[in-house]
């Protein structure tokens, strides 16, 4: 099974981006479902195996979102600097309600330090946390339930518009608060569009990616503004929100595949930035 779902990755990751298509017929068996989803996962900033770089984080409450009240989300606006290797992250807030906090994120355990700065983490103590971002609705579980063993999923095409299909993934087992999740994907690429996640048949939280956003990235696709809304009923029914777009300077985006080319970190040892004692 690991080695047909490492065959199926390989198959995203190292077919060029203007031709590669996916359909259906190609997603039959749970093990190829969860082999695109793990390849869809990687251009989402947040689950990317290895990424170093700039993000822009805007979360609101439903009153502070609208155009009218732009000032008071200016005010929760965050920048973080975010590095992702394999198991181990480290999110940096640079401005904002939490900086200079950072979140050290070594295999399982999480550490929350009041007192970083780009190259170092200082006062470090452990806590729990589902969050991917604190002060946000990005959550960590979110993405993690999508190739769970406790839901069932099925690909389907979607009748709107034969640039997309979808995934429907109905829960069997498990604890997590959602009973069935919809992912469309572009066809073209095998990237998120849309998830949808749904607790006793409402709607409970979207995830949008916009198609034009995904820039290529390392020989692949990167996201590079999402936005997620925790909803109650319709996504235009919503409660928070929270718009996640990576940096740039003088055009250019502030993300390096390979952490040793990002200037922010100074090349520092990764040993360094991952401490917490």
């Amino acid at each position: 099974m690991e080695k047909l779902i490492f065959s199926f990755i390989v198959i995203f990751l190292v077919t060029p981006l203007t031709v590669f298509g996916v359909d259906c017929s190609q997603l039959t068996t749970q093990e190829e479902i969860h082999a695109l989803v793990a390849a869809a996962k990687e251009a989402y900033p947040l689950e990317r195996s290895k990424i170093s770089g700039q993000l822009i984080v805007s979360p609101c409450e439903k009153s502070e979102c609208s155009k009218k009240n732009i000032e008071l989300r200016k005010k929760k606006l965050m920048t973080l600097h975010s590095l992702r290797v394999g198991d181990d992250k480290r999110t940096y807030f640079i401005q904002g309600e939490n900086a200079p906090m950072c979140v050290v994120t070594r295999g399982i355990r999480k550490f929350k330090c009041s007192d970083c700065s780009a190259i170092s983490n200082d006062e470090c103590r452990s806590f729990n946390s589902k969050s991917s971002i604190e002060g946000t609705n990005l959550d960590s579980v979110d993405m993690q339930i999508l190739n769970s063993a406790d839901y069932i999923n099925t690909c389907e095409p979607y009748k709107k518009s034969k640039k997309f299909f979808k995934i429907i993934a109905t829960k069997q087992s498990g604890n997590s608060l959602y009973d069935k999740i919809v992912t469309f994907y572009e066809q073209k690429r095998g990237v998120f569009i849309k998830i949808n996640y749904y607790a006793e048949n409402v709607l409970r939280k979207v995830y949008r990616f916009t198609s034009k956003k995904y820039v290529a990235f390392d020989g692949r696709s990167l996201a590079t503004e999402i936005k997620v809304r925790s909803t109650q009923g319709s996504e235009k029914k919503y409660s928070f929100e929270t718009k996640l777009t990576i940096g740039k300077t003088n055009n250019k985006l502030n993300a390096y595949a390979n952490p040793d080319q990002d200037p922010f970190i100074e090349n520092m040892p990764l040993d360094v930035l991952f401490a917490h004692d």
